[in-house]
């Protein structure tokens, strides 16, 4: 037996569509006046919306302008400044200095959210559990020692910065140079050799493999899956949508790390890698595999004033200089301490959470867990 649709039939359903859209919105706008007027922060200073939702932090963290939105805020709102409901930024210096002091009771917050669940394990930055953190770090201190590092590892990532120091200048005699590519790709290099005991030889090709175009990928989908799950997961049933794609980049890394180390771990005795004694005393430990944060060098143009001193201050090592020796130059120091602090690699806050009997900053007192 047939069924024909009329157009009554058609007008209800569009109408209950529409009712249920409708229902959906006044929802979302009721929870979100709710949470504005039970803000703990609503004391503190900030835009208006940032009572009410954080989307707007979001915004700026999905386009990679997080550090300039804050910093605007600040310029406009002060030393302490609400940028969600939950959450507030501080440049007050006695604030900042409370906040971060070995026992001050101000513990890591999860930054990423829910996404670290579902991460098979987390980075150091990522730990929020104190006992955790201590075993991670007791794992990594043998072999990130500086006497360590200069001991084992000088000649070859000395061997690897000349070579990008070549390529460079060989761009230049040729007109222009890109700086930050070969930084990278140089970064690169040095990080898979003390990794896993072999480079990925992105300086000789003078471009990124495969694998690390996959990485830069992985790395923005982890953030647009750290902010949006629900959207995010809806988009990767699109096939050929973007979304997709950085969430496939997602498995390949995964599953490229895997097997990095498993081969690792199965090499002979005379390869030498930070990470080979790691993994040895993890399988002990009944952990299967390790994962390593990314690494990325920018280098910051600097005054010609500024240059000369340096340059001057460098002429005066000789060819036989070392680490050693660079640790002791003033200027040069200087100079990379103000650039990390000015351009840095990985640009983010480090959330902590208030303790359970609040807390005052900069004049103002904040509720615990925020």
């Amino acid at each position: 037996m047939g069924y024909s649709m009329t157009i009554g039939d058609s007008l209800s359903i569009s109408g209950g569509s529409s009712l249920f859209l409708v229902a959906v919105a006044a929802y979302v706008l009721f929870n979100t006046i709710l949470t504005g007027l039970r803000s703990p922060l609503s004391h503190i200073p900030g835009p208006w919306h940032t009572r009410f939702c954080r989307w707007r932090l979001k915004a700026s963290r999905l386009t990679g302008t997080r550090m300039t939105y804050i910093y605007n805020l600040h310029q406009k709102y002060g030393k302490l400044v609400r940028v969600a409901p939950n959450e507030i930024s501080c440049v007050d210096l006695d604030s900042v200095i409370r906040v971060y002091k070995m026992g001050g009771g101000f513990e890591k917050a999860q930054w990423v959210g829910d996404f670290a669940d579902k991460l098979p394990v987390l980075s150091l930055s990522f730990l929020t559990d104190k006992q955790e953190a201590k075993e991670r770090r007791k794992l990594l201190q043998r072999s990130f020692t500086v006497t360590s590092l200069r001991q084992n590892w000088e000649g070859e990532i000395r061997q690897n910065v000349e070579r990008a120091v070549s390529k460079i200048k060989e761009e230049a005699l040729q007109g222009t140079a890109n700086t930050h590519k070969w930084w990278t790709l140089m970064a690169a290099d040095i990080i898979s050799l003390l990794s896993f005991g072999q480079s990925f030889g992105m300086l000789s090709l003078g471009r990124s493999t495969l694998y690390m175009r996959a990485i830069e990928a992985a790395l923005i989908g982890a953030v647009f899956k750290s902010e949006l799950p629900s959207l995010h997961f809806l988009l990767r049933l699109i096939p050929k949508s973007s979304p997709q794609t950085l969430s496939r980049c997602l498995d390949q890394c995964d599953a490229a790390g895997k097997d990095g180390v498993e081969k690792l771990s199965q090499q002979d005795d005379q390869t030498r890698s930070l990470f080979k004694e790691m993994i040895i005393d993890c399988e002990m430990d009944g952990r299967r595999w390790l994962n390593d944060d990314t690494m990325r060098i920018e280098a910051a143009g600097m005054m010609e004033e500024l240059q000369r001193r340096l340059e001057e201050e460098m002429s005066q090592l000789g060819d036989g200089f070392d680490d050693k020796l660079l640790e002791g130059r003033p200027l040069l120091n200087a100079v990379i301490e103000e650039t990390l602090r000015l351009y840095p690699a990985v640009p983010s806050s480090l959330p902590r959470t208030v303790p359970k009997e609040g807390a005052t900053l900069s004049s103002h007192y904040i509720p615990a867990e925020s």
